[in-house]
């Protein structure tokens, strides 16, 4: 048996055998995809290569098959090129193993240590890996990279840390292109960031991920995104642009046309969060001044009216039309029922989203908010977490909306 079939018998080995809900490992054709978009010259035998967080090696093992496909000897790579480190000695213990059985050659490179705040005197030339994420493991029963104090957001610490090689491509959760993050701003504002790639479809886990590649010694002008298809453009950042990686070419442009209007116009999400109240508790009409005769539909219970929690200027609006949506939608790409609030009429636990003198004004941006055009933001958002209220960040809020202008938005749609 050559090198080559012995590497991928190993890792058709250790898919198998790790492939229930304890365990997670990156996919090892994954692994090559990003090593072959990491690493462009595989001739070139001086270079290093490391993960930080190597876990049982499939990263290292695609790195060595790669250079070995291309001549460089198994004792070369193997003793020379990979390094790899991890926080838990038993994975530190797999990681070895598994190169020796992929290669017949122990790996003198492989040591448990923590890496999270890692520093180098040299850096290495590639640094390649899956982040680990929060330190949720030891209840999950497993036994993966865990670190003895709080790790929330544990990936974002790796990203940000100091960097220990002059090109990385690595792997961590896709919501922190979301989110408000130093994250999300530290990878729109880097010019060494070169590709953002949607990696979510290679895992059976609750979390989208993508692979940030880097390059210190380059400046790029505009960022590459490669979607869950494989398709890919290109499109200028900065800190504000909030874009998840699975956003489709053929949408592309159009959801950044919305995003750069979005930050004119404003976005379309206002919350008022009302506590309830017992019918009974008179301050309710006598300090607000509104009759609150909306229920919940449930006679003859306490607790069915609902009053604003926050100061009495806010109460404002409420001689208005205002459009409203539940909190939570049924699915990440879905949004609640939408519904027009008839004047001083206050609902519970609702979104409330910009006041309009009459309904017609109301009806038309209801509509909106249901047209093809918002339904192409939502389905190529790849959300999260469900719920709706984040989706309306990205949706930009016209205040002189027309139907030929929503016709034309759906329009833009159709001929894609």
């Amino acid at each position: 048996m050559n090198a080559l079939d012995r590497i991928t018998g190993v890792v058709n080995f250790i898919e198998k055998m790790y492939s229930i809900d304890t365990q997670s490992i990156t996919k090892f054709n994954l692994c090559l995809d990003i090593v072959d978009k990491r690493i462009t010259d595989f001739s070139n035998v001086n270079v290093t290569v490391v993960d930080r967080v190597c876990g049982k090696g499939t990263f290292l093992l695609a790195a060595i098959y790669r250079f070995v496909q291309h001549g460089c000897s198994v004792e070369h790579v193997v003793n020379n090129i990979i390094h790899g480190y991890d926080i838990s000695e038993s994975q530190i213990a797999h990681c070895i193993r598994n190169i020796e059985m992929a290669t017949g050659v122990i790996p003198k490179n492989i040591k448990q240590k923590d890496t999270k705040n890692m520093t180098v005197e040299n850096l290495f030339t590639y640094e390649l890996g899956n982040y680990p994420f929060n330190d949720s493991s030891e209840d999950a029963g497993r036994d993966t990279n865990k670190l003895k104090e709080n790790t929330s957001d544990l990936d974002s610490k790796f990203y940000l840390s100091e960097k220990i090689a002059e090109k990385r491509a690595v792997i961590f959760r896709s919501a922190f292109l979301l989110k408000n993050s130093s994250v999300r701003q530290n990878i729109m504002t880097d010019p060494s960031v070169r590709t953002i790639m949607d990696t979510s479809n290679s895992f059976d886990i609750m979390h989208d991920t993508m692979a940030v590649f880097s390059d210190d010694t380059k400046v790029y002008d505009k960022k590459e995104f490669i979607d869950c298809n494989s398709d890919n453009w290109f499109t200028e950042t900065d800190k504000n642009t909030r874009l998840a990686p699975s956003i489709s070419k053929k949408h592309s442009e159009i959801i950044i046309n919305t995003i750069t209007e979005a930050k004119i116009v404003g976005s379309f999400k206002s919350i008022w969060n009302r506590p309830k109240v017992k019918r009974s508790d008179k301050r309710v009409n006598e300090e607000n001044g509104i009759d609150f005769v909306q229920t919940n539909g449930v006679s003859g219970k306490d607790y069915i009216i609902y009053k604003f929690d926050g100061p009495k200027s806010d109460f404002k609006h409420l001689d208005k039309y205002r459009i409203t949506l539940g909190s939570n939608s049924p699915t990440a790409f879905e949004m609640g029922g939408i519904k027009i609030a008839k004047p001083n009429i206050a609902l519970s636990q609702s979104i409330v989203y910009f006041p309009f003198d009459t309904k017609e004004e109301a009806e038309i941006q209801k509509e909106y908010l249901e047209s093809e055009y918002v339904k192409c933001i939502a389905s190529n958002l790849h959300m999260g977490t469900v719920n709706s209220s984040m989706f309306f960040d990205f949706v930009p809020y016209y205040k002189n909306l027309t139907k030929e202008k929503l016709k034309e938005l759906n329009e833009s749609i159709t001929n894609t």
